[in-house]
């Protein structure tokens, strides 16, 4: 027992030492984007970003970063999810609020659409825009995330997604949608993390958020029920949702912060896994699932937790002669664009035993990364970029 609540502490401390190591300002900008293939409709959006100072059209900070797109809940401002904003900006995460379909008659499809749009064009301008003021700050992954209607619309927007343009996404008691998420969660192929509140009767998982999980069946996905959560308390304070869960007889037992500390201490560690292709991250979300007492949980097609499910063997490594040089990797690859890339070793029996994350450029390069002091053996080589990976054996002998 006492190992067990040890183990629970030195969890709980990593967790704490992740969330403050938040090394960012806030920064925001407000943007109008127009979809040629739906008659230019136009999709408003408030982008939150890694700053050098905190406030409006602010200066990003150096480096690249994740993307994370969010829909909002039926007649729910954005301004309910500064809680995602606060928590996940200052760690390195670009997060952009869609703010489209706020009336009383939203249209589900279009606001799928536009979450779906929302991620591509965003990166497309990273990519190739100059002008555009994130213009080469994005690493290449990105997930869609959604509360309530917007958490259904999340899952739409993956089932549209064919092309491998988002790594993950997160339901934040996602409801039921027209047309169906349950449906749509069959299309999906990448993984998925369901948040339920146990105490929600606006959209009881029981009709829900459980259909949709199990129908999540071609990834990795991930069911967390809060014990005594609740609909609203996901976000923040907000009139129109709490006044809903007031009159539907909610059976809430915990406080809105003590909701949101849960989430974040399963969220965080799932972003960083499969945004980040942090290694640690896979271990840290594996030991809260099973060692919580304050949620229950159920998993599909994940009780191995690896990184994004990636298409293999495409990003065309050529390991160079590594032979009696223990302490680097040399390579060579060939990107279709710059970006970040991941970098793994790994020993004969699975261990991880390196990671660094570098700059590559677009074309053929050779790159050299540091590896610590290894001993003679084979290892393997992992390369994670974007949604793309491949990896290559490589032999240390004795100097």
């Amino acid at each position: 027992m006492k190992k067990t609540y040890a183990l629970i502490i030195f969890m709980l401390l990593i967790l704490g030492i992740t969330r403050m190591n938040a090394q960012f300002y806030v920064g925001k900008r407000t943007f109008n984007f127009y979809d040629a293939s739906r008659n230019n409709r136009e999709i408003n959006a408030e982008i939150s970003y890694p700053a050098l100072v905190a406030g409006e059209n602010t200066t990003p900070a150096n480096g690249q970063f994740p993307l994370i797109v969010i829909g909002h809940g039926f007649v729910m401002g954005i301004d309910a999810y500064a809680n995602f904003v606060n928590t996940l900006v200052p760690m390195g995460y670009i997060v952009a609020l869609c703010n489209t379909e706020t009336s009383f008659s939203p249209s589900h499809d279009n606001f799928a659409r536009d979450l779906l749009f929302l991620n591509n064009e965003i990166k497309n301008k990273a990519l190739n825009d100059n002008s555009f003021f994130l213009y080469e700050h994005l690493s290449g992954s990105s997930s869609i995330m959604g509360h309530s209607m917007g958490g259904g619309c999340s899952v739409l927007a993956a089932s549209f997604a064919n092309t491998g343009n988002i790594n993950c996404i997160v339901g934040f008691a996602p409801a039921e949608t027209n047309p169906s998420a349950v449906t749509a969660a069959g299309l999906v192929n990448v993984p998925a993390l369901i948040f339920a509140g146990q105490g929600d009767n606006v959209t009881p998982p029981a009709t829900h958020q459980i259909p949709i999980y199990n129908a999540l069946t071609n990834s990795c996905a991930i069911l967390v029920t809060i014990k005594g959560g609740g609909h609203c308390y996901f976000a923040q304070p907000n009139a129109a949702c709490d006044f809903g869960e007031t009159f539907s007889n909610s059976n809430i037992s915990i406080t809105r912060e003590e909701q949101q500390d849960v989430m974040f201490d399963f969220l965080l560690p799932f972003l960083d896994l499969n945004l980040k292709f942090n290694a640690a991250a896979k271990q840290i979300l594996n030991d809260s699932l099973t060692q919580s007492t304050r949620i229950t949980y159920q998993n599909t097609n994940c009780e191995s937790l690896s990184l994004s499910p990636y298409s293999a063997g495409k990003l065309n490594i050529r390991i160079l002669n590594n032979t009696n040089v223990q302490q680097q990797l040399r390579f060579v690859s060939n990107f279709n664009k710059k970006g970040n890339v991941l970098v793994t070793v790994q020993s004969s029996d699975g261990k991880v035993v390196a990671e660094q994350h570098m700059a590559v450029q677009k074309g053929e390069q050779e790159y050299v990364i540091s590896l610590p002091p290894l001993a003679t053996g084979i290892y393997i080589a992992g390369f994670y970029f974007e949604n793309k990976a491949d990896s290559a054996k490589f032999m240390v002998t004795t100097p």
